[in-house]
């Protein structure tokens, strides 16, 4: 069995790149991816301890913005490292969004924001603006639906890879959608977006967000962060091991 292809932050040499560079657009090219006895009364039930969140990691302003999946009263709180130029973070969310309803109400996603080198900052400054909104998952969800139209097909992967390689193939995969029209689509006040994502508070989040997490010295996406573990989940039974481990804990 193949291992899954991560997002890095690490810096290659022109060979490596190209590879990587490969490997992520064919992802975008090709992604499409009753106990015993009475029931017991609500005040004799035994109440769940919340678990901590990972240490290190404030999502206030997160939590604030909407950038949560999950209600306010979850007992455990994942937190996942996002880029919206990564593949793999895109392919994880369709399991995000199952297991947050199969647990009904006893998880909740936070995402904080990790902009790998090379990649543009962009998008998340527009999702800031959006969140601030309210409409920050109608926002990222547009965001998601626009790359996947555009993904690139084997044949440009390609000829770019012919062309220009590492170079050719990166211009390809950074070229950016018009956040604007995106914000547009989803029912945003486009004169409070555009001052709110070419504004200070937005950018202040955003570098909080990317120091925090650069502490931590993650070096792939997604990276998740469950009660006091770090977990790289690349499928949905993965991912629903690491929560049943956090939620032990509360046990």
């Amino acid at each position: 069995m193949t291992t899954p292809v991560t997002c890095s932050p690490s810096t290659h040499d022109d060979q490596t790149l190209s590879r990587i560079a490969l490997q992520r657009a064919l992802a975008l090219a090709l992604a499409g991816v009753a106990a015993c006895g009475g029931a017991r009364t609500e005040a004799t039930a035994p109440a769940l301890r919340p678990v901590p969140v990972f240490p290190g990691l404030d999502i206030r302003d997160a939590v604030a913005l909407g950038m949560v999946d999950g209600p306010s009263t979850a007992q455990l709180t994942v937190v996942e490292a996002i880029d919206f130029a990564c593949p793999h973070c895109d392919m994880m969310q369709g399991p995000i969004d199952d297991l947050v309803r199969e647990y009904g109400g006893r998880v909740r996603v936070v995402y904080k924001h990790y902009v790998l080198p090379r990649h543009s900052d962009a998008a998340h400054l527009a999702a800031c603006a959006a969140g601030k909104q309210g409409k920050f998952r109608a926002f990222a969800d547009a965001l998601r639906a626009e790359r996947a139209r555009h993904a690139l097909s084997n044949e440009q992967i390609m000829q770019a890879v012919k062309e220009g390689g590492a170079e050719a193939l990166q211009r390809l995969i950074s070229a950016e959608p018009d956040v604007v029209a995106l914000a547009r689509g989803v029912g945003l006040d486009v004169a409070a977006f555009d001052a709110e994502r070419s504004g200070a508070w937005c950018r202040a989040f955003l570098d909080r967000d990317h120091g925090e997490i650069e502490k931590i010295d993650i070096d792939h996406l997604p990276m998740f962060f469950i009660a006091d573990k770090r977990a790289d989940p690349l499928t949905k039974d993965a991912l629903r091991a690491a929560i049943d481990a956090g939620l032990a804990a509360a046990r």
